[in-house]
């Protein structure tokens, strides 16, 4: 498809010498260039043709993720010191909502990376040997906003797998291993949802151009990585614990479920980025987010083996498998009916019977799909779980 410079193959310098080349092309006449406060690169330029002389601070700023509020308040602090007529930052990234704020109305001037690039093919500096493929300015603030800090988090997961960082382990007791496995349990109940569908909205928006959608985009992708920060501080927690023995092969699938979420990620970062280096002849990018449901089986397995010999006496087969886990803390409730209201007269305990029978089918089926659990744990399980609650409270 179509040529693109690859900014990422640059060192800083000769991204600044660029940045050169293009504001002289533009009629500009640079004086120095000297080392600025943040790390970025000033250029004093002045121009001479009417309506726009005067003195310009242009600062370079190549970098990996989108360009904060406190840059652009160095470069307008800049500005005011030396007198200019405006002051112009150019990176190759993005800008966040706040810097773009802070810049409006004020003598400032923000180039992010897809202006930068219409620039350089306008004033002949980039001639791409092939018409140059037009990226959605949404594809940018997606691998700056969500592509680039998912980097850290992917990485961190396999420093853990390598185990490449040293964590002191304490064992703890069944009970807290139960309690702690419950919790982290119905925190992941609509994670794969919640994220899959958010990943549906930012695969539309970023195909437009409008401000409004970029914020949008910003915010979307902020809320992903905080999930995911938070999904590795759970992984790290649960990897600083040893569990009773017998829970010692369910302890290490539940570890491989955080594992499995964060790969699914980087299958997406990496075919999110294949985009950028082969652009689609159609101009339809696939930016679906598939979470695999390996994991999360191998742990129901484990699980139920261990299950049988520590807590012999557990069931519900049919909500365990809604609820995604035997340790959800609703389950509780249904466990507390059936003892309490259907194991004492005799039409309950020949319904509980039935259930043993027959359900362990009917569990394996919905554990086999997220779409099923997510409709029965919805339209009937819930419900019904408030009802019961409802009813055991009121004794």
């Amino acid at each position: 498809m179509a040529s693109r410079i690859n900014f990422n193959q640059m060192n800083g310098r000769q991204f600044e010498d660029l940045v050169e080349k293009l504001i002289q092309k533009m009629g500009f006449i640079t004086q120095e260039r000297s080392q600025s406060a943040d790390g970025g690169m000033d250029i004093f330029a002045i121009n001479q043709q009417p309506i726009l002389e005067g003195s310009y601070v242009i600062q370079c700023k190549k970098y990996s993720n989108p360009v904060s509020v406190a840059f652009i308040r160095d470069l307008y602090g800049v500005v005011h010191a030396k007198n200019a007529n405006k002051g112009i930052l150019i990176t190759n990234s993005t800008f966040t909502k706040p810097a773009e704020e802070f810049a409006e109305g004020k003598q400032l001037e923000l180039i992010d990376g897809n202006e930068l690039m219409r620039l350089l093919v306008k004033y002949e500096l980039f001639i791409p040997s092939e018409t140059i493929y037009n990226f959605p300015k949404g594809y940018n603030v997606v691998k700056f906003s969500l592509l680039n800090p998912l980097e850290s988090i992917i990485k961190k997961m396999e420093d853990y797998k390598k185990g490449l960082i040293f964590v002191n382990k304490r064992e703890i007791t069944q009970e807290r291993w139960i309690d702690l496995i419950s919790q982290e349990t119905n925190r992941f109940l609509d994670y794969g949802s919640t994220m899959v569908n958010i990943i549906n909205q930012i695969g539309y928006l970023a195909n437009s151009e409008s401000n409004e959608d970029m914020k949008k985009l910003q915010e979307l992708s902020r809320y992903i990585i905080d999930a995911n920060k938070i999904l590795l501080q759970n992984y790290e927690r649960m990897y600083s614990i040893i569990p009773p023995e017998i829970w010692t092969e369910p302890h290490k699938a539940w570890l491989k479920i955080y594992e499995s979420y964060i790969e699914d990620w980087d299958i997406f970062k990496q075919k999110f980025e294949n985009v950028f280096e082969n652009p689609p002849d159609d101009g339809v990018a696939d930016l679906t987010l598939l979470f695999k449901d390996d994991a999360v089986h191998e742990y129901n397995r484990a699980f139920k083996k261990a299950e049988k010999i520590a807590m012999p006496k557990r069931g519900c087969f049919i909500v365990t498998a809604t609820y995604g886990s035997p340790l959800a803390q609703e389950i509780d409730i249904f466990r507390k009916y059936r003892d309490k209201k259907l194991k004492v007269n005799t039409i309950g305990n020949i319904f509980v019977n039935v259930y043993y029978k027959y359900s362990p089918f009917y569990a394996n089926l919905i554990e086999r799909s997220n779409l099923v659990r997510i409709f029965l744990r919805t339209l009937l399980i819930s419900p019904l779980y408030k009802y019961l609650q409802r009813t055991l409270t009121n004794e």
